[in-house]
């Protein structure tokens, strides 16, 4: 009998479908043998549960459920320790409070002070009753004491007194030692011509005199310095009358009436003096014990020389 390919083409589809069929059913009774149970008899038969299976590959997550309640607050926990900023933070934080504690100044209202200064003296009359170093008015420094404006001092030889003429005119020494206040300043201080002249003097034995005269002044220097002075009283003597109307001579600039010498180089260096041919006072002359003359001189008291201190000094009303 002839078979048709189509026919074939069926009777192959037959045999595979038997076929399958067959390892289908092998299959399914292995299955059964392994657990012990087959359909066909599970209801005359005990039932053995076998081993279970590997874990198999997780499934799709399902749809997020409804979000709980909140839970108790839990207890405060144990305070932890601070922590360092470092050296460059506490240099931070220091500037910054040092920040704060100038804006707190700059924003507190400053309190105003007034501080009136001491009018200044038109001379050591207004300073009757305060000794010492004063600036005038017109610019001039000078000592007071008890209101006399002292001009010289010697005391004990520590002061040059040798000078010349420009020295003699601008003044040297300390105020707080031996010292010539300078003829520029006597004369602006005196040439009202309505002053006083007080002179105090002590030997070695520390025995005082003094001697004081009325209508002081000196003249300027296109005058020479020249001295002017009225009537005498004291305990010393007047050994400045003869002085008096004198141009000032130093060792450099001889004004002396004496023809022969410059009185304020005779015996040995005199310093400068109101000279006339020569003297008969000379409180500027060599500081020292000797009686030799050429020493300090008041010839009314000390013919020889030997003062050991002298003082000079005006009062103008």
């Amino acid at each position: 009998m002839k078979i048709s390919v189509g026919n074939l083409e069926v009777m192959k589809l037959l045999i595979s479908f038997v076929l399958l069929a067959f390892c289908w059913k092998l299959a399914f009774l292995q299955q059964c043998r392994q657990v012990t149970v087959c359909n066909d008899d599970v209801s005359n038969h005990d039932v053995t549960k076998g081993d279970k299976g590997d874990v198999g590959i997780p499934g799709k997550a399902g749809n997020k459920g409804i979000k709980g309640e909140p839970g108790e607050i839990g207890r405060k926990g144990i305070q932890g320790e601070s922590c360092s900023l470092g050296s460059f933070g506490d240099r931070l934080m220091e500037k910054l409070t040092r920040l704060e504690e100038l804006l707190t100044v700059t924003t507190t209202t400053p309190t105003t002070t007034t501080t009136t200064a001491a009018p200044a003296l038109s001379s050591c009359a207004d300073a009757s009753s305060t000794n010492g170093v004063h600036t005038l008015q017109n610019g001039d420094e000078v000592l007071c004491e008890n209101g006399w404006t002292v001009f010289q001092r010697r005391r004990d030889g520590s002061e040059d007194f040798e000078r010349n003429w420009n020295v003699y005119r601008t003044g040297f020494g300390q105020m707080t030692g031996e010292f010539w206040l300078g003829l520029d300043k006597i004369h602006r201080l005196t040439r009202s011509g309505n002053c006083r002249l007080k002179i105090e003097l002590w030997d070695f034995d520390n025995v005082y005199k003094y001697a004081n005269y009325n209508g002081f002044s000196v003249d300027d220097e296109s005058n020479l310095f020249r001295l002017h002075i009225g009537s005498y009283s004291g305990t010393a003597g007047d050994a400045l009358n003869y002085h008096n109307n004198r141009p000032f001579t130093a060792r450099d600039r001889d004004n002396d009436a004496n023809t022969r010498r410059n009185c304020a180089d005779d015996y040995g260096g005199s310093g400068g003096w109101w000279y006339g041919s020569c003297r008969y006072s000379a409180l500027n002359a060599v500081w020292g014990r000797s009686s030799i003359r050429g020493k300090i001189e008041w010839y009314q008291w000390k013919p020889t020389g030997g003062l050991e201190a002298t003082k000079m000094m005006f009062r103008c009303d």
